[in-house]
């Protein structure tokens, strides 16, 4: 059975796998590798859409005391 982890693994290994096909690296640079990628991903998608979550869940609760 596929857990969360596999998925993202996989998933971060064929955008990895696409980007080298697509784009080689610059001369004198190195590939971008799966975990930078994941991190790229994470500070760019993954932490803002937390980030948002958060803030509307806090704006619930204080809008919640001020109905009481």
């Amino acid at each position: 059975m596929w857990s969360r982890w596999h998925i993202a693994h996989a998933f971060f290994a064929v955008v990895r796998a696409e980007e080298h096909t697509r784009r080689p690296a610059p001369v004198g640079l190195i590939a971008l590798t799966r975990n930078k990628i994941q991190r790229l991903f994470t500070t760019a998608v993954v932490r803002p859409m937390r980030d948002a979550a958060l803030r509307l869940d806090y704006h619930r609760t204080l809008c919640g005391r001020d109905h009481e």
